[in-house]
């Protein structure tokens, strides 16, 4: 990708009136914008890949397997022709998409968009005297019959297409190759009425094809409420904003490992309940009690019961000031979690579970640090809980070198059962942390691991991000087995004494072609370590994931 601009299109030669695509020729005078090329071109260089990695799977072939390639790119000539169909199908959304996504320069730079999109603010364009563009027409809306410009209305969304290829999948137990592609469709509109209320809704459309032997209930939601509440704010002329917020939304409190909005997968992680939040001076506080939405296919048919799960907590920040420290901030925080039926090694059973723990980050000159720790406690059927986890992750940024390269160093260890035999489940619960903690094959959690990271970052180009992860993984116990996310029971301790787990590679290439479109590109190699040998399933898994975004 990142000699996008040397490659020529695929296709044989046309006649000077054309220009070609990854789709065929097209009119001259219906030419992409630079950046839609920037997306053809990126798009033509997956498909090429696919053709290079076919012609590698048969001269491997005829050596009879003695060489074995971990070019990423060679990854995926399994899935060749469903990779190349991906591909072109991707390629004509987004040359529709950053053909219409011309970037117009408003009197105002406009905000980014946000993870969580509710946290976005349009209310500048009120004041706003020049002509707005399309974009800005759509992000502030004026309600009819009022002059005040406090009350608008703000529309958005997201189109997301991805394709991921994996072989071998859960070490083995899904043999061979297996392609699943997705679509995601996100609109939201964000009523502002007054400075003290306003109303947000999101639906979400999403679907899948391909994963065998079936979709996973992230894969798929036909069409439902995302989010759908209404906040009614204390004061807003604070310089930060204290509300109470009810009814269906996503909750994300700043760089806390164990809450993630779940941003991989095709439906996203999303809460029916209430949260307050309080700030004062350095001080803030979030409150909130809520329970799990579960996701299903049909439509309007997402919902929570009685017997699924709770989640409730608190959190504390403090933003110090300290000389030499920029971004410095400090969380205690305190989570509530309420299963009625999850399985470990030992036991299985209702699980009310307290987690306590102390994060701390910021930056100091070169140097970024973010630290995390907690304990937990609480009882799993007739059993007490009794485990704790730490997240450490230090990096040094080269800013003043062209590409700002950065490097981080992450240990992380994190508890497993001691003793099959006690009355005492030490099995740290990972809550709602990223199912891609450990890289994109997103075979495990963290539970009962240990893990030392190394992550390599830079810019190479203005738009374009490259970054390769190693995970070098342990077993934390050798009586405690091994856990998929969120937190599934998949591997039996008892089949070694080893340690040893494997090891984790991840490169990633991921182009900003404008404000509006993004195409990320994920190579994941996962080399089984002595445990994962002696199971009965013992592979290595590799992954493919070619993802394109557009916001508006």
């Amino acid at each position: 990708m990142v000699s996008a601009g040397r490659h020529r299109s695929i296709g044989f030669t046309t006649p000077p009136d054309y220009h070609e695509t990854p789709l065929g020729p097209v009119p001259m005078q219906s030419r992409p914008s630079p950046s839609s090329a920037m997306v053809l071109r990126l798009a033509s260089i997956a498909i090429r890949f696919a053709d290079i990695a076919r012609f590698g799977t048969s001269a491997r072939q005829q050596t009879n397997g003695l060489f074995r390639c971990r070019i990423f790119a060679s990854v995926i000539s399994l899935g060749y022709s469903r990779a190349r169909s991906a591909a072109r199908l991707i390629a004509f959304v987004l040359t529709v998409c950053s053909a219409n996504a011309k970037e117009e320069v408003p009197t105002t730079p406009p905000p980014a968009f946000r993870l969580v999109r509710f946290d976005e603010s349009y209310a500048y364009l009120g004041a706003e005297t020049s002509p707005q563009n399309f974009w800005e027409h759509l992000k502030y809306i004026r309600i009819n019959g009022l002059s005040d410009n406090a009350t608008y209305c703000s529309l958005g969304g997201e189109v997301r297409f991805q394709y991921i290829e994996k072989w071998d999948d859960q070490f083995g137990r899904v043999p061979g190759a297996q392609g699943s592609l997705q679509q995601r469709y996100l609109l939201h509109a964000d009523l502002v009425w007054s400075p003290y209320f306003r109303f947000f809704s999101q639906l979400i459309a999403a679907w899948e094809h391909g994963r065998k032997p079936a979709a996973l209930p992230t894969d798929e939601n036909h069409f439902d409420a995302q989010q759908l509440f209404a906040e009614v704010a204390f004061d807003p002329t604070a310089p930060k904003n204290n509300y109470i917020r009810v009814g269906r939304q996503e909750i994300l409190l700043g760089g806390h490992q164990l809450l993630k909005v779940r941003e991989g997968p095709n439906v996203r992680l999303a809460f029916d309940g209430a949260r307050a939040h309080l700030a004062y001076g350095k001080f803030d506080t979030d409150f909130f009690a809520a329970n799990v939405v579960q996701p299903k296919q049909g439509a309007f048919d997402d919902s929570w019961t009685d017997d699924g799960v709770r989640f409730a907590g608190v959190n504390l920040g403090w933003q110090p000031v300290a000389t030499g420290f920029s971004n410095l901030r400090t969380d205690f925080f305190i989570f509530d979690y309420y299963n009625r039926f999850i399985r470990y090694e030992q036991a299985s059973g209702t699980e009310h579970r307290q987690t306590y723990g102390l994060r701390a980050s910021g930056r100091s000159g070169p140097w970024e640090f973010d630290y995390e720790a907690s304990i937990q406690s609480g009882t799993l059927a007739s059993y007490d809980i009794h485990a704790w986890g730490t997240a450490l992750f230090t990096a040094y940024h080269w800013d003043a070198l062209p590409p700002k390269p950065k490097l981080t160093l992450g240990l992380s260890s994190v508890t497993g059962d001691r003793n099959r035999n006690d009355h005492e489940i030490n099995t740290f619960n990972c809550l709602f942390a990223r199912g891609d903690y450990f890289g994109d094959t997103s075979l495990l959690t963290g539970s009962n691991t240990l893990d030392l990271s190394l992550l390599a970052e830079c810019t190479p180009l203005a738009r374009l991000h490259v970054s390769f992860q190693w995970d070098r993984l342990w077993r934390s116990e050798t009586t405690d087995g091994l856990y998929a996310p969120p937190i599934i029971y998949i591997r039996s301790g008892q089949v070694s004494e080893s340690r040893d787990i494997g090891n984790q590679f991840t490169l990633t290439m991921a182009c900003s072609v404008n404000r509006f479109v993004s195409v990320q590109l994920i190579g994941a190699d996962f080399v089984a370590g002595e445990f994962i040998k002696a199971g009965p399933t013992k592979k290595g898994t590799q992954g493919l994931t070619f993802r394109t975004q557009f916001k508006f």
